[in-house]
């Protein structure tokens, strides 16, 4: 959170930007998400249910071990230590409750961002060979299709810096559950043979999964702009060529296709590392390599 409202300046002038961007490219298309009021709803749902699972788990089935297991210093007799108790153990779990809903919004923030990036990238392309194919392939048009990626590519690099720390966060946090998801699977304890914990493995897994997929699916949507944008400049270079421009146009065409054949247009987590499709695999490799030494550790204590 504190990540959230330290960048949240930059944040808001960034997708000010993008906004605009979107607007003066595509002026009747809907910005970011449809379905934004679904999306917040069922994270507000995620949240809630989280957090019931967790009041059982804590104030219900294991109330009598925390009780067992938190002393503090000269209130052992007091009276007032099963209050304590309650207003720790009730920390701890808002505490972990308001963190998943900053990662819920930082998730929604990403998505929504890297949707529009998407967006705008197809309307520069289609855009391009539309007015070309009118015959509108004049030096002063080109020009103003350069200038135009150039603000694309900066949107790009700006969105990436301003939500690259919140990606990478939600990737570490989610691939954390994960990983805490096969340990509980894995683990001796009887606290976690139950109903309770049961659901809490389910849910939390479940929510992990999502939120990696919705932000490695919507941050490749990225990259395949970019990557369109490339392949409509080999259509655009046929229609080009039909036209045959003088020689001041062609050479503008022939930078505007240079600076798009160089480009590389991705966002990354805290520029760490690249969001693209191949990422699931790697983790889904990490997470069954971590089950698979978790299960052998096991055996080996068993022996």
């Amino acid at each position: 959170m504190w990540i959230v409202l330290r960048s949240r300046n930059a944040i808001i002038l960034v997708i000010r930007d993008i906004c605009e961007l979107s607007r003066q490219l595509m002026p009747k298309c809907h910005l970011g998400s449809k379905t934004t009021k679904m999306e917040l709803l069922f994270l507000v749902a995620a949240v809630a249910i989280l957090l019931t699972i967790q009041v059982l788990f804590f104030f219900y089935q294991e109330w009598e071990k925390n009780s067992s297991l938190i002393k503090v210093p000269f209130m052992e007799e007091s009276s007032l230590m099963n209050v304590y108790v309650w207003i720790a153990v009730l920390s701890v779990v808002f505490t972990f409750n308001i963190s998943a809903s900053t990662c819920n919004l930082m998730l929604l923030l990403c998505y929504n961002s890297y949707c529009i990036l998407y967006k705008i990238m197809e309307s520069y392309g289609n855009k391009l060979k539309d007015e070309l194919n009118q015959g509108k392939c004049s030096f002063k048009q080109i020009s103003r299709y350069i200038s135009l990626f150039a603000t694309i590519t900066r949107r790009v690099k700006e969105i990436d810096q301003a939500l690259g720390t919140s990606a990478f966060i939600l990737y570490t946090t989610t691939i954390s559950s994960l990983f805490n998801s096969v340990s509980v699977v894995l683990a001796d304890s009887q606290s976690y043979r139950t109903s309770v914990a049961n659901v809490y493995v389910v849910w939390t897994t479940f929510t992990a999964i999502v939120t990696f997929l919705v932000l490695t699916f919507s941050g490749a949507l990225v990259y395949k702009g970019g990557e369109n944008i490339k392949q409509a400049m080999i259509d655009c270079s046929d229609i080009v060529a039909k036209h045959s421009p003088n020689l001041k146009t062609t050479l503008t065409f022939s930078l505007l296709v240079e600076n798009i054949k160089g480009s590389n247009i991705v966002v990354t987590g805290w520029s760490m590392f690249t969001i693209q499709k191949g990422f699931i695999l790697s983790v889904a490799g990490l997470v069954m390599t971590y089950g698979v030494l978790m299960y052998q550790m096991d055996a080996l204590k068993t022996e």
